[in-house]
């Protein structure tokens, strides 16, 4: 669910969201007027870091001469384009509900947060008509999944077109498939101890993770351990711990360390990219 305001609702314009399920941000910190960037061919501003995966989602909404909403668009990255999956033609709802978007028709109050006049700059009460829009997108149902969105890109352009200029850009982070790792040992230990390790998986996100494996890079693959401990699946606030005892090898590096790496699937179907947590050392 999405609500915007546009600052000018006159003339056409596009606004889309771009929902990423890898880490997405700029390369240097804003407001980006001079990156530094010797390369001539990586010109001022900043510019974007990440990649697009496929089943990312981008969210279209291209408005009319005069601020109407033209339609929107829910769209699947496929590996090599922006793929239609549904469209919403003008206001209201698709047949299946799975996209609805409604613009303010008439004047409206302009709510608790500031609001301005294009002329002036200067805050307003009342937003004119057109100038707000709502929208929501049953992604579960448009997919047939969740996708482990962790980024999400809100984007303005001139036009209605996905090459003309970028006006307005910001970034925001929520974590739908999400887990913490964690490793304890004993503080001390020396060659030829038998020495216990705890390790503790939880899913700290907000859909059913599926065990892809456990390793840790010292004792090698856990991945039947944790099993055997109730971590596969491991559902929304859900926590495991395993113990695994280790005899401290002769050729060990002092200080001994050990990292504890897991890689967990959002639906066990590779919807997305993997999400892979380490451990503490």
């Amino acid at each position: 669910y999405a609500g915007l305001e546009r600052l000018d609702e006159s003339g056409d314009s596009h606004v889309d969201f771009e929902f990423n399920q890898t880490d997405v941000g700029l390369d240097k910190a804003p407001p980006c007027l001079n990156d530094g960037a010797p390369d001539p061919n990586d010109p001022d501003p900043c510019e974007i870091t990440g990649v697009k995966t496929v089943n990312d989602l981008l969210l279209v909404m291209n408005f009319q001469n005069g601020g109407g909403l033209g339609f929107v668009q829910g769209r699947k990255w496929n590996g090599t384009e922006y793929a239609l999956l549904e469209e919403l033609l003008g206001e209201g709802c698709t047949g299946d509900d799975f996209i609805c978007a409604f613009n303010n028709n008439v004047a409206i109050d302009g709510g608790p947060w500031d609001n301005f006049n294009k002329a002036s700059n200067l805050p307003v009460t009342n937003l004119l008509a057109n100038s707000f829009t709502e929208v929501g997108i049953n992604v579960t149902q448009l997919f047939g999944l969740t996708p482990c969105f962790g980024t999400i890109q809100a984007k303005t352009r001139t036009s209605q077109s996905f090459n003309s200029e970028l006006k307005d850009f910001a970034l925001g982070n929520f974590d739908i498939c999400s887990l913490a790792v964690d490793k304890t040992g004993p503080d001390l230990s020396k060659i030829g101890d038998t020495v216990t390790y705890t390790y503790t998986i939880e899913n700290d996100g907000a859909v059913e993770m599926e065990l892809v494996s456990a390793d840790d890079d010292k004792i090698g693959d856990l991945t039947a351990e944790a099993v055997a401990a109730g971590c596969d699946p491991l559902s929304p606030g859900e926590v495991c711990t395993f113990d695994v005892d280790f005899v401290i090898p002769g050729n060990a590096e002092d200080p001994f360390i050990n990292v504890f790496t897991v890689e967990y699937d959002p639906d066990g179907a590779g919807s997305g990219p993997n999400l892979v947590r380490d451990g503490d050392h």
